[in-house]
């Protein structure tokens, strides 16, 4: 009975931790758009140093092109990639469509699987078209949110 009772807690403790993200529609204007809206920088850029300290990653990049929240060349992030909270992880190398929130109080730029970020293929296009249509339509986000180089992190990054 012990066992059985054991066995039942499990998969409720695995249910509860479970990485849960809201569904999104099938009109992706609108998903674009929401995801704009509510991110405090929208962003493509490349990956170029990633740190891994137990469960947590600092990713350093490099902006590619911004439609929102970040004016300089370089910027962090760090997240929490421990099972089950949906922390997403990066490659160094490789670009990404990042959805980010922040910066905190120490400058770091802070994203989840349940964001629109994605690292960068083809099939972004119709997403990075939409974003330029919004970007016309608010230049001036951008100008809004003057994000500092990060003065916490070293070369060590």
């Amino acid at each position: 009975m012990l066992k059985l009772s054991l066995f039942f807690l499990s998969l409720c403790i695995n249910t509860a931790f479970a990485c849960s993200c809201r569904e999104y529609s099938d009109d992706l204007e609108l998903e674009v758009y929401r995801a704009y809206v509510k991110s405090q920088a929208v962003v493509l850029a490349k990956a170029v140093n990633v740190k891994v300290e137990g469960d947590i990653e600092i990713t350093e990049f490099i902006t590619v092109r911004a439609w929102k929240g970040i004016q300089t060349n370089r910027f962090y992030t760090e997240i929490n990639t421990m099972c089950c909270i949906c922390g997403t992880s990066f490659t160094k190398g490789k670009e990404y469509l990042l959805y980010l929130s922040g910066p905190d109080d120490k400058g770091y730029f802070r994203t989840s699987m349940c964001t629109r970020t994605r690292p960068f293929s083809n099939a972004l296009i119709p997403e990075i078209e939409i974003l330029a249509k919004i970007w016309k339509k608010f230049p001036n986000f951008i100008k809004k949110r003057i994000i500092p180089q990060n003065k916490f992190l070293h070369n060590g990054v």
